[in-house]
Parts: structure tokens; sequence; C-alpha cells
């Protein structure tokens, strides 16, 4: 019966003239109505951490052929910010082994999602990374 404008709920409650509101009902779909309230840095860093450790997925199963390649693929692609220099330039900076610890930290946090990619645990222990220093 959630059917949005349709039927005028959904996410929202449409009445005819007045500005839609939050329909509370819908949290019940989702299991409570309690929201939880987390700190901005850490759902920037949660989404963050998610497409990088991707990323490095994707070069260690060979869709990517070069580092160089993600970064500028998630760049141009996927909105990956520029002023970071793309996902591989940005573990780089921050240290393989930072991210390393991140991801373990957020894996035991929120889940598996997190497991950092085998490629990545690699590096960190070999204190390599993922662009040639000059």
């Amino acid at each position: 019966g959630f059917k949005g404008r349709k039927n005028g709920k959904g996410f929202y409650l449409y009445q005819a003239g007045k500005k839609k509101k939050v329909n509370r009902d819908i949290y019940n779909i989702f299991g409570n109505t309690k929201r939880k309230v987390m700190q901005q840095e850490i759902i920037q860093q949660r989404m963050a951490l998610v497409m990088i450790n991707e990323a490095v997925l994707c070069l260690q199963e060979d869709i990517l052929l070069s580092p160089a390649d993600g970064d500028l693929g998630a760049i141009l692609g996927l909105g990956f910010p520029p002023f970071l220099g793309g996902p591989f330039r940005y573990i780089d900076l921050k240290g393989v082994e930072q991210i390393r610890r991140q991801m373990v930290e957020y894996q035991s946090l929120f889940g598996n999602r997190f497991q950092p990619a085998a490629l990545l645990v690699e590096k960190a222990q070999l204190k390599e990374t993922f662009h040639q220093q000059s």
C-alpha cells in the first residue's frame, strides 16, 4: 500500500495543498522506528572505504590493468573526488597500513563488507604503495 504519490503515502505522506511529511509508518517495514545517529566523518569513511576496497579487488582480480587505470576510471566514471587523486592515490596518501587498519576496525563494527582485499593486506605487510614512489 505504499505507492507514493499514487495513493498519498510512501516514504512521505502526500496531502493536497500541503507540504509532504515523512511517513513514520515506513520505519515499521524496516524493523523499528529508532534511528541511528552517526558522525558525518564515519558515514563518509564507510562510503569511501567500500569504494576503495572494491577498486583494490578489481586490481587484484585483473579487471584493472594498473592502479593508474583505476584512479582515472574512478575520477572520470564514478565521480571519485579528483583532488584525492583516485582510490589508489588516496590509499598511498593515507598509508596502506592505515587504510587496512581502518577497514579491519570497521569490519568488526559494521560487518564483512569491510573485510580488506587480500592485495591491500599484502601491500600493507610488504610496506608497499600502489604507485611507484620516485
